[in-house]
């Protein structure tokens, strides 16, 4: 069976400030009538696929062949080269919109997960849809968990799981057991995306901006990006980033997997080390993270402001822990109370179209309170029993329930650094003090704080519909 075809050269792509890295990138579009990519995004027959056809998207999958550099921290305290040249194949899925002129000219670019190469499409999905913009993720390693849960049992780092897979589709995927070529290799992936001609996996689509996302591991990943000096190393010939803004999410400086190690045997910086602080750059980045993240654990002693960084922003949310409280996977099944309803991923797309604009037309994004916290891993809470301060959604300024744990050993998180986040509703006597006027007080108060959120660029106008609906079905059960 043949899976690659239509071979193309991409010149020589070097990363500025690391003369070694000069080599000729081959790109392969890997098809085949008779197997689907590993996660795909556009499976027919899938909820994903069946979003993608509807806005007529399309799915191609490519291997990105070179060679990449090894690093580690030298005496100056920057970045050497350990290792030089290291010859890899991976793998970029490429989901866009079938017909150019859908296109936005907008891609967001995303590392995979070391767990089994997740993405983090579904975070994305529904605003990149409608709004015409590509989708690109690319596997860059696992890590030291992912590697040693694989020896022996089934192989869940990402390009073992990968190959898994599909032995015959993936025969091709060669990626060493070095993870610290990740950097390189997501630095010409970005540049391959911007490459004119034939080169470029987006096949003559012109790409007007690149976005990085990352979510939990793959945002500690940004943040390393970031702070260990590889944004400033992926450039243009003529010194313009390649990349042109950073959403950090769900990602904390203060975990030890708040940063990414730079190669496969060199501890991670540590918690003090000041190398987590978020150094500023010449492009645009926002940290967007949850309630679980703004706590603070002991002896965490950098922390971050959304002050002294230039284009920078922190949004913290409250009522919701490490993503979209309603699909964590992270809380326990058996509790009898309901997930938080927080809606994180909207909030997350309003973010993205915030970061767009600030490139865009310099439009800087609405500035955010830190919550307000009573000491380690505790929030202070206001006389509904949710989180002070912060991005604060309809859900928390106009509640009809608290968000947090609600006491039940069943409800307990499932890992260590996760708060237990489920929607406990407010008794009757306390929502007829706060609504006199029934549910139809909540809901007009409701109507008016989204239409708030909106005006402040918090939240984009398509989601008002669907969050009215939900507001009046739990209106319904709540009066």
């Amino acid at each position: 069976m043949r899976y690659a075809s239509a071979l193309a050269i991409i010149g020589a792509l070097a990363l500025v400030g690391c003369a070694t890295m000069a080599n000729q990138t081959r790109l392969e579009l890997v098809s085949d009538a008779g197997s689907q990519p590993y996660q795909a995004t556009a499976a027919p027959g899938t909820p994903n696929g069946d979003r993608a056809a509807a806005h007529d998207y399309t799915e191609e999958e490519y291997f990105l062949s070179g060679t990449a550099n090894v690093y580690r921290y030298g005496a100056s305290g920057g970045i050497d080269v350990e290792t030089a040249g290291l010859p890899y194949t991976t793998r970029l899925l490429v989901t866009r919109p079938r017909d150019p002129a859908r296109f936005s000219g907008r891609v967001f670019l995303n590392p995979l997960h070391p767990m089994r190469g997740g993405g983090a499409w579904e975070s994305v999905r529904d605003y990149a849809l409608r709004n015409g913009d590509a989708f690109v993720s690319v596997l860059a390693g696992a890590d030291e968990r992912t590697r040693e849960e694989s020896r022996g049992g089934e192989p869940v780092a990402a390009p073992l799981a990968i190959k898994a897979s599909d032995p015959a589709r993936y025969a091709r995927l060669d990626w060493p057991e070095e993870d610290g070529i990740r950097w390189d290799v997501f630095s010409l992936t970005a540049l391959a995306l911007r490459a004119r001609g034939q080169g470029n996996p987006l096949r003559g689509l012109h790409v007007r901006r690149l976005y990085a996302v990352g979510w939990s591991f793959t945002g500690s990943f940004l943040r390393t990006f970031i702070n260990d000096g590889f944004h400033d190393r992926t450039r243009f010939g003529d010194g313009a980033p390649a990349i042109d803004g950073y959403l950090v999410g769900i990602s904390h400086h203060h975990y030890r997997s708040g940063y990414v190690p730079i190669n496969s045997h060199t501890e991670v910086p540590g918690d003090d080390d000041p190398r987590r602080r978020l150094r500023a750059i010449d492009v645009p980045v926002i940290e967007f993270m949850t309630e679980s993240e703004a706590v603070t654990p002991p002896g965490a002693p950098i922390e971050e402001r959304d002050s002294g960084l230039g284009r920078y922003r922190l949004y913290e949310v409250p009522g919701v822990t490490h993503g979209d409280g309603l699909r964590d996977a992270a809380l326990p099944t058996t509790c009898p109370y309901p997930r938080s309803d927080v809606p994180f991923r909207q909030l997350a797309w309003a973010a993205l179209d915030n970061l767009d604009a600030w490139v865009e037309r310099g439009a800087a994004p609405p500035r955010a309170t830190k919550m307000q916290l009573a000491g380690s891993w505790n929030a202070i809470r206001d006389a509904q029993g949710n989180a002070v301060g912060g991005l604060r959604p309809a859900q928390i300024a106009v509640p009809l329930a608290r968000y947090g744990d609600p006491g039940d050993p069943r409800c307990a998180a499932g890992a260590p650094h996760y708060l237990s986040m489920f929607r406990t509703a407010l008794p009757r006597e306390t929502l007829r003090r706060l609504y006199p006027g029934g549910a139809a007080d909540y809901l007009s108060r409701f109507e008016a704080q989204l239409d708030k959120l909106i005006a402040e660029r918090w939240l984009l106008p398509e989601e008002k519909a669907a969050q009215m609906e939900e507001a009046r079905a739990q209106a319904a059960t709540a009066f």
